[in-house]
């Protein structure tokens, strides 16, 4: 009898140490636990309510702003402002150069890998979401509904009232590892123990709302918090907040070393994919079938993206229609194959080597050869 008890007991610690070992967080969660779930919830709903202010009536925009409320971790959420950042298109502000861009994107994609490799701290991750929401909030401008000013203000309140908590909890934050499956797959109203933030006029629980908009103030404090100097009348001047790399990474040198450069290799071809594509008109009677080839790829056999049917590579294009490239891999040089279907052959028509940012027209010359125009020459 008691050697089946010992034989229970061990077993039962046996699981309890693989739990602990597999990343799964017992049900019982700490009070930092309970707090690094509430400022994530925050998170949520300020890059949702921001997602739908700059376009309440886009469905791709619609589509992102639900995807903020699913995101359970910090990567997921980091990943979402991307496809945010990158449907928002070149309208941004006029001062929010490539440059910015890239260091924008760059903060993100430390938070996304670092996450991958249990090397980002959580203190870290919501520094690095804070502030890129922020500067999203600065970009955008929410041209397309148009917030009203107590709208505007109340939003950069909430912003900053999370800068107390994360405050309070930034040591024992920072020994906590950005993982995967450390936040729970948790809806935005379900009622879970939270830490209550208590940033100043925003003691709100994770999963509710504040109340009327209008009854919103930011005070001194709260605009030195989110990094913003609000000027009277009406005039608002926004410094980004400052971050340096070695705060981001809890690794050794060379592991960080390599993973910023991994990062600025991602959001040097993202900002080239977003700002630089490659554009082709047809303007021949027939359609056409276009191929993007990598520039190292002499063959030019199987095209950027595989050979699928929804291959980034790959572009049948009707009469009078457009097709537009954004490739997804490093280079700015590509190698571009027009064919016209013949039947159930694709006859060659064209090929050479494109540039992002090319814009080009197809159309047949005199004798019926199909030729690239440029803005002021034909490409053959």
């Amino acid at each position: 009898m008691g050697g089946s008890q010992e034989t229970e007991a061990r077993e039962e610690s046996a699981a309890s140490t693989e739990e602990k070992n597999d990343g799964v967080i017992p049900l019982e969660r700490t009070l930092d636990e309970r707090c690094a779930i509430s400022l994530f919830n925050h998170l949520r709903i300020l890059a949702y309510e921001l997602a739908l202010s700059v376009s309440s009536t886009d469905s791709e925009m619609e589509a992102i702003a639900i995807s903020f409320v699913g995101a359970n971790t910090q990567a997921a959420l980091a990943k979402c402002l991307v496809n945010f950042w990158f449907v928002c298109g070149p309208q941004v502000h006029q001062y929010w150069d490539e440059a910015q861009q890239r260091s924008w994107l760059n903060r993100l994609y430390m938070l996304i890998l670092g996450s991958e490799e249990g090397v980002v701290s959580l203190h870290s991750g919501f520094v690095i979401l804070r502030d890129c929401i922020f500067t999203l909030h600065w970009a955008t401008g929410r041209r397309a509904t148009g917030w009203t000013a107590e709208q505007d203000e109340s939003w950069l309140c909430r912003l900053a009232d999370l800068a107390t908590p994360m405050a309070t909890r930034s040591k024992s934050l920072c020994r906590i590892m950005s993982h995967e499956r450390l936040f729970p797959a948790i809806s935005l109203s379900e009622n879970t123990p939270s830490y209550a933030l208590s940033g100043g006029k925003t003691p709100y629980r994770n999963g509710y709302l504040p109340g009327p908009m209008g009854s919103w103030r930011l005070t001194g404090p709260q605009k030195v918090a989110a990094g913003v100097a609000i000027t009277v009348p009406g005039g608002i001047a926004l410094g980004a907040l400052g971050l340096a790399g070695h705060y981001l990474v809890n690794g050794s040198q060379d592991q960080s070393a390599e993973l910023r450069g991994k990062c600025d290799k991602l959001s040097r071809i993202q900002v080239a994919r977003k700002m630089h594509p490659i554009v082709i008109n047809n303007h021949t009677k027939s359609t056409l079938k276009l191929y993007l080839y990598q520039s190292s790829d002499l063959v030019c056999v199987i095209p950027i993206g595989g050979g699928g049917a929804n291959s980034e590579g790959k572009r049948e294009v009707p009469p009078g229609q457009q097709a537009v490239f954004r490739p997804s891999i490093a280079g700015d040089s590509f190698w571009l194959k027009v064919y016209s279907q013949l039947g159930w052959i694709e006859y060659p028509e064209y090929s050479g080597m494109v540039s992002r940012g090319d814009h080009f027209s197809a159309a047949r010359s005199k004798t019926g050869a199909l030729e690239l125009y440029g803005e002021a020459e034909a490409v053959h």
